[in-house]
């Protein structure tokens, strides 16, 4: 499968995980748990103008408030599999 995902958007949607995974550790409130899901919900699909399956597929497991620092880095890398490598510049010289 051809990559889909451009640098920056892995690295927000590393960004998101690791505020839902601050906010799974450290808030008790399930309103706002639910609060910060929706948001970084909203974050990561307002990165991309079409649906992404891989990342609709990631978002469904860190909507999880059990999830764990090393599980969710087993997500990121698989999601970086899909991520387009940068071009490296020509050598000069």
């Amino acid at each position: 499968m051809k990559p889909t995902i451009q640098p920056y958007q892995f690295n927000d949607i590393k960004e998101q995980v690791d505020v839902l995974i601050n906010t799974y550790t450290s808030v008790n409130d399930q309103t706002t748990v639910k609060t910060v899901q929706a948001l970084c919900v909203e974050k990561i699909n307002d990165l991309f103008t079409e649906t992404q399956p891989i990342v609709d597929e990631l978002i469904e497991k860190v909507m999880d408030h059990h999830l764990t620092r090393a599980r969710a880095e087993k997500y990121l890398t698989k999601l970086k599999e899909d991520v387009i490598p940068f071009k490296h510049p020509p050598h000069r010289k």
